[in-house]
């Protein structure tokens, strides 16, 4: 995880400084040092924590397997629920991933202007607009949060019906199960 970040990194920097000036125009520094950051860090949160994926799916395949060999008439209700387990995580994350996207803007518009009024403090000190600089910056943290607050309920909602579809497989399988030895 350390040398994908590493070099990652490397890479977007040297993208970076060999991007034409006018570019340097027009794009802000602090919204590209945001993006970078950004970036590098979920990519090493998501190697670093990349063998829970495959223990997962490790487990998916040993459960199934265990199906098979013991109660064929469960691999089609297991089949079918993780089936709509998988379109409900689907639909919500559709909705999610778009909001997402949103607040991620909003978060390097915030960096944007922290790192412009730490780069330009002896201006701000100066001109005692520090209240005003304050100000600005606290309505554009606020600003996402009943977005977040509708995120935060959509995927609760979403890991919610998808907990009610495992409760429900495991009742069935444990019916069927018991049906079929009475």
């Amino acid at each position: 995880a350390f040398k994908l970040r590493a070099n990652y990194t490397r890479f977007l920097i040297s993208g970076v400084m060999k991007l034409p000036m006018q570019w340097h125009v027009d794009n802000h520094s602090g919204d590209t040092v945001d993006k970078i950051k950004g970036g590098r860090e979920a990519l090493y949160d998501f190697s670093s924590s990349s063998f829970q994926v495959i223990y997962a799916i490790m487990r998916l395949i040993a459960s199934y397997s265990m199906l098979i060999y013991f109660s064929h008439s469960s691999i089609f209700i297991v089949t079918t629920m993780l089936t709509i387990s998988a379109a409900i995580t689907i639909a919500f994350d559709k909705v999610l991933v778009k909001q997402y996207d949103i607040l991620n803007r909003n978060d390097n518009k915030v960096s944007e202007r922290i790192q412009d009024a730490i780069g330009n403090i002896s201006t701000i000190i100066i001109l005692r607009v520090q209240k005003h600089f304050f100000g600005s910056i606290s309505q554009d943290i606020d600003r996402p949060y009943e977005l977040q607050m509708r995120n935060n309920r959509i995927n609760e909602m979403k890991w919610c019906l998808v907990a009610i579809c495992s409760s429900i497989t495991t009742v069935l399988v444990l019916g069927t199960h018991f049906w079929q030895i009475s």
